[in-house]
Protein backbone atom coordinates (compact mmCIF):
# COMPACT_ATOMS: atom_id res chain seq x y z
CA UNK A 1 0.00 0.00 0.00
CA UNK A 2 1.26 3.69 -1.04
CA UNK A 3 2.22 6.06 1.63
CA UNK A 4 0.70 9.14 0.73
CA UNK A 5 1.38 11.10 3.90
CA UNK A 6 5.20 10.25 3.75
CA UNK A 7 5.06 10.82 -0.05
CA UNK A 8 3.11 14.35 0.62
CA UNK A 9 5.42 15.33 3.61
CA UNK A 10 8.94 14.80 1.38
CA UNK A 11 6.89 16.72 -1.74
CA UNK A 12 6.30 19.86 0.87
CA UNK A 13 9.93 19.26 2.13
CA UNK A 14 11.22 19.61 -1.18
CA UNK A 15 9.44 22.60 -1.99
CA UNK A 16 10.22 24.14 1.50
CA UNK A 17 13.60 23.34 0.41
CA UNK A 18 13.19 24.53 -2.70
CA UNK A 19 12.10 27.88 -1.20
CA UNK A 20 15.10 28.07 0.64
CA UNK A 21 17.85 27.95 -1.96
CA UNK A 22 15.42 30.43 -3.61
CA UNK A 23 15.82 33.04 -1.17
CA UNK A 24 19.66 32.92 -1.24
CA UNK A 25 20.29 32.75 -4.48
CA UNK A 26 18.24 35.48 -5.45
CA UNK A 27 19.50 37.58 -2.69
CA UNK A 28 23.21 36.45 -3.19
CA UNK A 29 23.72 35.67 -6.93
CA UNK A 30 20.92 36.34 -8.99
CA UNK A 31 19.63 39.87 -8.02
CA UNK A 32 23.60 41.06 -7.80
CA UNK A 33 24.57 39.11 -11.32
CA UNK A 34 21.49 39.39 -13.29
CA UNK A 35 19.50 42.21 -11.66
CA UNK A 36 16.13 42.37 -10.14
CA UNK A 37 14.22 42.51 -13.75
CA UNK A 38 16.06 39.40 -15.35
CA UNK A 39 16.09 37.91 -12.07
CA UNK A 40 12.40 37.69 -12.18
CA UNK A 41 12.35 37.09 -15.63
CA UNK A 42 14.00 33.77 -14.95
CA UNK A 43 11.71 32.76 -12.35
CA UNK A 44 8.72 32.95 -14.26
CA UNK A 45 10.49 30.90 -17.11
CA UNK A 46 11.52 28.05 -14.53
CA UNK A 47 7.71 28.13 -13.68
CA UNK A 48 6.87 28.21 -17.32
CA UNK A 49 8.65 24.99 -17.80
CA UNK A 50 7.38 23.58 -14.93
CA UNK A 51 4.18 23.08 -16.74
CA UNK A 52 5.57 20.97 -19.88
CA UNK A 53 7.72 19.52 -17.48
CA UNK A 54 5.06 18.10 -15.44
CA UNK A 55 3.09 16.85 -18.52
CA UNK A 56 5.64 15.04 -19.54
CA UNK A 57 6.40 13.07 -15.84
CA UNK A 58 2.44 12.75 -15.68
CA UNK A 59 2.53 11.22 -19.10
CA UNK A 60 5.09 8.57 -18.91
CA UNK A 61 4.33 7.87 -15.18
CA UNK A 62 1.06 7.10 -16.55
CA UNK A 63 2.75 4.62 -18.97
CA UNK A 64 4.79 2.80 -16.17
CA UNK A 65 1.63 2.50 -14.27
CA UNK A 66 -0.38 1.13 -16.96
CA UNK A 67 2.34 -1.30 -17.46
CA UNK A 68 2.93 -2.36 -14.03
CA UNK A 69 -0.88 -3.44 -13.82
CA UNK A 70 -1.09 -5.49 -17.06
CA UNK A 71 2.65 -7.56 -15.67
CA UNK A 72 0.73 -7.99 -12.43
CA UNK A 73 3.09 -6.62 -9.78
CA UNK A 74 1.81 -7.24 -6.73
CA UNK A 75 0.12 -4.48 -5.03
CA UNK A 76 2.42 -5.09 -1.61
CA UNK A 77 5.45 -3.89 -3.66
CA UNK A 78 6.08 -0.43 -4.18
CA UNK A 79 6.30 0.73 -7.38
CA UNK A 80 9.78 2.60 -8.08
CA UNK A 81 9.02 5.35 -10.99
CA UNK A 82 11.93 6.52 -12.51
CA UNK A 83 10.37 10.06 -12.89
CA UNK A 84 9.71 10.29 -9.28
CA UNK A 85 12.84 12.65 -8.51
CA UNK A 86 11.79 14.82 -11.64
CA UNK A 87 8.33 15.36 -9.14
CA UNK A 88 10.90 16.19 -6.21
CA UNK A 89 12.30 18.21 -8.67
CA UNK A 90 9.39 20.11 -9.88
CA UNK A 91 8.07 20.77 -6.31
CA UNK A 92 11.55 22.36 -5.25
CA UNK A 93 11.80 24.71 -8.57
CA UNK A 94 8.26 25.50 -7.67
CA UNK A 95 9.21 26.67 -3.89
CA UNK A 96 12.67 28.33 -5.30
CA UNK A 97 10.54 30.42 -7.79
CA UNK A 98 8.40 31.22 -5.18
CA UNK A 99 10.98 33.49 -2.93
CA UNK A 100 12.48 34.71 -6.07
CA UNK A 101 9.57 36.21 -6.39
CA UNK A 102 8.90 36.98 -3.06
CA UNK A 103 12.62 38.54 -2.55
CA UNK A 104 11.81 40.74 -6.22
CA UNK A 105 8.68 42.40 -4.53
CA UNK A 106 10.41 42.91 -1.60
CA UNK A 107 12.74 45.15 -3.42
CA UNK A 108 10.71 47.36 -5.19
CA UNK A 109 8.48 47.77 -2.55
CA UNK A 110 11.57 48.24 -0.24
CA UNK A 111 12.01 51.67 -3.02
CA UNK A 112 8.34 52.45 -3.59
CA UNK A 113 6.99 52.48 0.16
CA UNK A 114 10.11 52.65 2.31
CA UNK A 115 12.46 49.79 4.06
CA UNK A 116 10.40 49.17 7.33
CA UNK A 117 9.25 46.54 9.44
CA UNK A 118 5.60 47.23 7.93
CA UNK A 119 6.78 47.16 4.46
CA UNK A 120 8.19 43.44 4.55
CA UNK A 121 5.75 42.59 7.07
CA UNK A 122 2.85 43.66 4.19
CA UNK A 123 4.63 41.71 1.29
CA UNK A 124 5.18 38.82 3.66
CA UNK A 125 1.86 38.88 5.09
CA UNK A 126 0.26 39.23 0.93
CA UNK A 127 2.74 36.24 0.38
CA UNK A 128 1.92 33.62 2.97
CA UNK A 129 -1.77 34.81 2.92
CA UNK A 130 -1.48 33.31 -0.74
CA UNK A 131 -0.18 29.87 -0.15
CA UNK A 132 -2.37 29.28 2.70
CA UNK A 133 -5.15 30.39 0.41
CA UNK A 134 -5.29 27.79 -2.25
CA UNK A 135 -5.23 25.54 -0.20
CA UNK A 136 -8.43 26.93 1.35
CA UNK A 137 -9.96 27.24 -1.86
CA UNK A 138 -8.75 24.17 -3.85
CA UNK A 139 -8.99 21.55 -1.23
CA UNK A 140 -12.92 21.23 -1.06
CA UNK A 141 -12.72 19.76 -4.70
CA UNK A 142 -9.27 18.23 -4.98
CA UNK A 143 -10.42 14.49 -4.71
CA UNK A 144 -12.89 15.10 -7.69
CA UNK A 145 -10.02 16.12 -9.98
CA UNK A 146 -9.05 13.35 -12.14
CA UNK A 147 -5.72 14.92 -12.68
CA UNK A 148 -4.33 16.91 -9.98
CA UNK A 149 -0.82 17.27 -10.88
CA UNK A 150 -1.35 18.27 -14.52
CA UNK A 151 -3.70 21.13 -12.50
CA UNK A 152 -0.60 22.11 -10.28
CA UNK A 153 1.60 22.16 -13.47
CA UNK A 154 -1.38 24.66 -15.18
CA UNK A 155 -1.00 27.06 -12.06
CA UNK A 156 2.43 26.76 -12.31
CA UNK A 157 2.61 28.12 -15.76
CA UNK A 158 0.06 30.88 -15.05
CA UNK A 159 2.06 32.07 -11.82
CA UNK A 160 5.43 32.18 -14.69
CA UNK A 161 3.11 34.10 -17.06
CA UNK A 162 2.03 36.32 -14.60
CA UNK A 163 6.07 36.58 -13.06
CA UNK A 164 6.89 37.59 -16.99
CA UNK A 165 3.98 40.47 -16.35
CA UNK A 166 5.81 41.28 -12.87
CA UNK A 167 9.01 41.92 -14.59
CA UNK A 168 7.69 44.76 -16.82
CA UNK A 169 5.99 46.35 -13.66
CA UNK A 170 8.55 46.10 -11.66
CA UNK A 171 11.04 47.51 -13.82
CA UNK A 172 8.28 50.30 -14.49
CA UNK A 173 7.12 50.74 -10.98
CA UNK A 174 10.02 52.55 -9.38
CA UNK A 175 10.46 55.24 -12.07
CA UNK A 176 6.83 56.18 -12.35
CA UNK A 177 6.85 56.49 -8.89
CA UNK A 178 9.78 58.36 -8.70
CA UNK A 179 8.03 61.65 -11.68
CA UNK A 180 5.40 61.95 -8.32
Amino acid sequence: ERKSGRFLGLLYGTNCLGAVIGALSASFLLIPQLGLFHTTLAAGLVNVTILPVTMLWQHVAGHQIKKRRKEKISRHRSPQLSGIRALYLIFAMAGMTSMICQLAWTRVFSLLFGSSVYTFSLILAAFIGGLSLGPFVISSWLDSIAKPLRLMALIEGAIGLCGFAIAALLRWAPLACAEL
